[in-house]
C-alpha cells in the first residue's frame, strides 16, 4: 500500500488511516488488540505496545468510517511492509458484543413467552405458570435447538428475570384496574427495549399503591 509522509512521526496512506513510526520491535510474528473507539481523526490508527505480553501492538478504529475486516486489513499491511507478520487480533470488544447478543437474545425470548400469555384469558396467570416452569423447561429447549452451553448459561437467568418482570407488570395492570393500562403497557415496552428487568418488577408492584395514593390525594384536594 503506498504511502505518504504527512509529517515527522506520522504516516497516512489513501484510506486515511495513521500509524505511529516507531522503532519496530525485534519479534517478526505478533499479535495485535483491536477495539473500537470515536472521536478519532481517522478511520484507524494503530501503535506499538513493546511493555505488553499478549499483544505487540494496540489498533483503534472507527466502526462508522470502517469496518472491523477492513481495520484488520489494512494493519496486517501495514505490518507487512515492516516485515511484521499479524499471528491473531484480540478482538477487545468481544465480551461487550457477547453480552449485547447475549441480552438481545434473552430479551427475544422473553417477549416471546410474554406475547403467548397475553393471548390467554388470565395473562398474569399465565406467566406465573412459564415463570416457575423456567428453570426445568428452558433448559431442555435450549438442548433440543443445541443452544451453545455457554450461551444457555447466559440466557436462562436473563429470560427468567424479564418473565417475572412481565409477570410483575400483569398483576399490577389487574390491581390497579381500568384505565391505568397506557402506564403498564409503557413498562412492558421499557422492557423490550432493553431496561432493567429488576427496576420495571420493582415499579410495576409500587404502582397500584402510588396510583391509590394519588387517587386519595387528589380527593382530599377537592
Amino acid at each position: 500500500m503506498n504511502s505518504i509522509r504527512i509529517h515527522a512521526g506520522l504516516l497516512a496512506d489513501t484510506a486515511g488511516c495513521v500509524r505511529t513510526t516507531k522503532p519496530r520491535i525485534k519479534t517478526t510474528t505478533v499479535n495485535v488488540a483491536i477495539g473500537r473507539s470515536t472521536d478519532m481523526p481517522e478511520p484507524c490508527a494503530y501503535y506499538a505496545t513493546p511493555d505488553m505480553d499478549a499483544y505487540a501492538y494496540d489498533c483503534m478504529y472507527d466502526p462508522k468510517r470502517i469496518s472491523l475486516a477492513d481495520a484488520e486489513q489494512w494493519v496486517r499491511n501495514q505490518l507487512a511492509e515492516q516485515g511484521v507478520n499479524v499471528a491473531r487480533f484480540i478482538n477487545e470488544d468481544a465480551d461487550d458484543d457477547a453480552r449485547i447478543t447475549y441480552k438481545a437474545a434473552g430479551i427475544y425470548l422473553a417477549e416471546q413467552l410474554y406475547g403467548q400469555a397475553l393471548k390467554e384469558d388470565n395473562p398474569a396467570a399465565a406467566l406465573d405458570d412459564i415463570a416457575n416452569a423456567i428453570p426445568d423447561t428452558m433448559p431442555r429447549v435450549f438442548q433440543d435447538m443445541g443452544t451453545a452451553p455457554d450461551l444457555a448459561a447466559a440466557l436462562l437467568p436473563s429470560i427468567t428475570g424479564l418473565v417475572w418482570a412481565f409477570t410483575a407488570i400483569e398483576h399490577s395492570r389487574i390491581e390497579a384496574g381500568d384505565g391505568y393500562g397506557y402506564l403498564f403497557d409503557y413498562m412492558a415496552g421499557l422492557l423490550k427495549n432493553g431496561a432493567d428487568p429488576n427496576a420495571i418488577r420493582r415499579d410495576a408492584l409500587a404502582a397500584p399503591a402510588r396510583i391509590r395514593e394519588l387517587a386519595e390525594q387528589a380527593g382530599d384536594d377537592q
